[in-house]
């Protein structure tokens, strides 16, 4: 699908991240909407491979934006790091992807222009996407002019806090500042229990999720080390609440 949707009738859209084909696949059928991909999710997200990309595409019928990012850390990227960047936007682009996750800053916290607008040029007609970097810019409602002129289609963010609820007055004013042109998501700590709040408090349509929980390996080594012995996948009893409130508003 080239472009994100809600439900039929219902303003309201979720996203959920995902780190694992088989996560994906699970929040889609919990009635997820749209997918953000990733990979390394203790880093915060970095680009998945050709193949996870592939294999989702092939199994979800929900739009699927991926996560442009080559490694965990900042965002200040070296021009060997970027040029992987715009392969891997033009990768996502080929393979049939809905969108990319972007997000490029210059050591004083504002936005890195230059960078931007290429990665947008290089995605051609695909959604793009400015992932929390924008949280860590020094002025949240200038780096939304610059975006919204950049031409991207919405911007992830906790308003500058550690979750999107402690943000959501500012999350508020970026939406009123910024729409109907671009799109605010909170993301960022958003659950079933605060979601009623984050849409009566901000205003906003689209919200981020990626909830996960642990599940016991089928490794059976008693010898194998503890870290191996557990595995992290996305919580649909969480989205499936979450789904569901939207569907009813």
């Amino acid at each position: 699908m080239s472009e994100s949707s809600s439900v039929s009738g219902n303003p309201y859209l979720l996203e959920v991240g995902c780190g694992d084909v088989d996560s994906a696949i699970a929040a889609w059928a919990a009635g997820a909407n749209r997918i953000e991909l990733f990979a390394n999710m203790p880093e915060g997200g970095t680009t998945p491979s050709v193949g996870t990309l592939s294999s989702v595409l092939e199994r979800v019928s929900i739009p699927v934006m991926v996560m442009i990012r080559p490694r965990g850390g900042d965002f200040i990227y070296s021009d060997d790091e970027f040029r992987a960047m715009c392969r891997d936007v033009e990768t996502v682009r080929n393979l049939g992807a809905s969108g990319i996750v972007i997000g490029c800053l210059t050591p004083d916290g504002s936005i890195d222009v230059e960078k931007c607008k290429k990665l947008v040029e290089l995605a051609v007609d695909l959604e793009v996407t400015f992932h929390r970097a924008f949280d860590l810019t020094v002025d949240l409602f200038a780096s939304l002019e610059i975006l919204t002129d950049l031409g991207i289609r919405r911007i992830l963010t906790t308003g500058g806090k550690t979750t999107a609820m402690e943000g959501r007055e500012v999350i508020q004013k970026l939406r009123m500042m910024a729409a109907p042109t671009i799109a605010i998501m909170p993301g960022g700590g958003v659950r079933a229990n605060n979601l009623r709040s984050l849409i009566a408090e901000t205003g906003c349509t689209e919200f981020h999720m990626a909830p996960v929980k642990k599940r016991s390996s089928a490794l059976k080594n008693p010898d194998c080390p503890g870290a191996f012995l557990t595995t992290t996948h996305t919580d649909t009893e969480e989205i499936t609440q979450a789904v569901q409130i939207l569907k009813a508003l």
